[in-house]
């Protein structure tokens, strides 16, 4: 019984996503929470003028604040492959086929050095009704001048 061959797709999410989306936000979070735990145990310290519950108390809300924003920005974002007829989301643990038919928008942000693009899909699947990626410009532009010509 022949196999099926699996269509060609292309990635179109920058390398350093996984950094991004795993290993910073988790060191940041280890060291930072840490450094929390470390002053909320001190007995007696001063830091400049301020007294060391002020300080407790401002540390954790920024800690806490942090980790808040990372959750609504890092943590949403997702590898982007397409082929064909359809896009490919992972979040690295779960990877989910969608036809391109069920894509009813796709926005591009552009912050300094990264272009973030927004998917909004018709149907809403497992990760939600909107998925977010980091692209890598090259491949992204590649792919839209492809996409663009069929």
């Amino acid at each position: 019984m022949a196999r099926e061959k699996a269509p060609k797709t292309f990635n179109v999410t920058s390398s350093f996503t996984l950094f991004y989306k795993y290993f910073l936000p988790m060191m940041w979070i280890i060291f930072f929470g840490t450094l929390m735990l470390l002053f909320l145990i001190a007995d007696q310290f001063k830091v400049g003028s301020l007294s060391p519950m002020t300080f407790k108390i401002t540390y954790s809300a920024f800690f806490f604040g942090m980790v808040i924003l990372m959750y609504f920005t890092v943590f949403k974002l997702k590898r982007v492959e397409f082929d064909a007829t359809h896009i490919y989301i992972t979040n690295y643990f779960k990877i989910l086929r969608y036809p391109l038919s069920n894509i009813e928008k796709i926005s591009e942000s552009n912050y300094l050095l990264w272009r973030i693009v927004r998917v909004d899909l018709i149907e809403p699947g497992h990760f939600g009704k909107t998925s977010y990626f980091l692209a890598n410009n090259a491949k992204w532009e590649t792919y839209n001048e492809e996409a663009g010509k069929e």
